[in-house]
């Protein structure tokens, strides 16, 4: 982790810019390091919180689509060939090609916040093919919402860092619970409409 953060405070842009687009590949890894680095710095003013929205979008976005380009050059021609010794038969790619066809966008955008489903559902979006003016709008939007959202949470964290080190370990536990709660119950409903669907 210190790597990550030292990435960004030695680089800046640069840094941020790279383990972004590594992060929008899908590839789990703690991201949210990078930008409280960039938090950090906008607070510092070496940084402006406006380019670090832009930079970690851009970022995320070129990842999303080399995950993509990968699924679909590489992906679907090991799956369909292999497959079957993960019990991922023809009906299943066909099932899953329908899926993303009519929800491939909007899951990938949801996915963004909900780390268990992102990498599967970016690589998806390539091994089925769904058309990728949708994948990159759906992604863009997704990945734009969740910097702003990260930068200003990071910036906040690190201009009053003293008042969120003095809290009590059971208002932090109980703000970490909640946050998640609100992420599984958002993801739930996700589900349960498009179920209906």
């Amino acid at each position: 982790m210190d790597f990550i953060y030292n990435l960004v405070i030695n680089y800046g842009y640069y840094g941020l810019f790279i383990w972004t687009a590594f992060d929008g590949t899908g590839i789990p890894n703690p991201v949210q390091i990078a930008l409280l680095a960039s938090g950090y710095m906008v607070s510092k003013g070496l940084m402006k919180s406006y380019a670090v929205v832009a930079i970690a979008t851009l970022g995320n976005l070129t990842g999303n689509l080399i995950a993509y380009y990968t699924g679909f050059y590489g992906g679907r021609p090991v799956l369909e060939k292999y497959g079957k010794y993960l019990h991922i038969g023809d009906e299943d790619i066909r099932k899953v090609d329908k899926l993303f066809d009519r929800y491939g966008g909007v899951i990938n955008m949801v996915s963004r916040w909900i780390g268990i489903t992102r990498t599967p559902a970016i690589w998806a979006a390539g091994i089925t093919r769904m058309d990728v003016r949708k994948y990159a709008f759906f992604c863009l939007a997704g990945d734009l919402a969740w910097a702003v959202v990260l930068t200003y949470f990071s910036y906040t964290f690190s201009k009053n860092i003293d008042v969120f080190t003095a809290l009590p370990m059971g208002v932090k536990v109980l703000a970490g619970a909640a946050a998640a709660a609100v992420v599984i119950l958002a993801w739930a409903v996700f589900l349960k409409y498009y179920k209906k669907k």
